[in-house]
């Protein structure tokens, strides 16, 4: 896994894991809730030593349904969800790294935590733009700067960060560029 890791960032329809791994670790993801595959892809990192990656196609997983739980609009409706995983997945971010793992799994840990603060950071800017949207995605900042500086220095997505450098005052600008390129 060390080996492989700083070249991976496994999606749900890219990983299976052995079920004893789910099962000898007592890993379970929460129940009736989008977004729980960050949980599935995230959970047994910490019980993985050995990896197998292969080009053969295990998974179709289909993009372009408005439907889906990535387009935007489903992203607005489970707004809740959304940050009550992302929430479940810093916690065991920030569990792991106290229980003393180190390395490359916590870097890959902080990188997934951090993918999900992207996606919860876009869905704060597809919303029309407000003080009250733009002060959730600078206290979900702050909170990250505090609690979770590690997922906090993942995050590479260059309008999280121009907003940033910017101490936030291009939020408008991004909101609505975000709502006219992902409707």
């Amino acid at each position: 896994f060390d080996n492989a890791a700083p070249e991976l960032l496994v999606r749900m329809h890219s990983v299976t894991w052995r079920t004893d791994i789910l099962k000898n670790n007592g890993i379970r993801i929460d129940e009736h809730r989008f977004y729980v595959d960050m949980e599935y892809i995230t959970l047994p990192v910490p019980y993985v030593n050995n990896v197998y990656v292969t080009e053969l196609p295990l998974y179709m997983y289909r993009l372009g349904d408005n439907g889906q739980s990535v387009s935007i609009a489903s992203m607005q409706k489970h707004i809740d969800d959304h940050l009550t995983v992302m929430d479940s997945v810093l916690s065991f971010i920030g569990q792991q790294r106290s229980r003393g793992l180190g390395g490359r799994k916590v870097r890959y840990l902080e990188r997934l935590g951090a993918e999900m603060v992207t996606n919860q950071c876009l869905i704060y800017l597809s919303y029309p733009s407000s003080a009250g949207m733009k002060q959730q995605f600078i206290d979900l900042e702050k909170r990250l700067q505090s609690e979770h500086s590690g997922v906090y220095n993942a995050v590479t997505s260059k309008a999280v960060v121009m907003l940033r450098k910017t101490n936030y005052a291009l939020f408008p600008v991004a909101s609505a560029l975000v709502r006219m390129t992902r409707k």
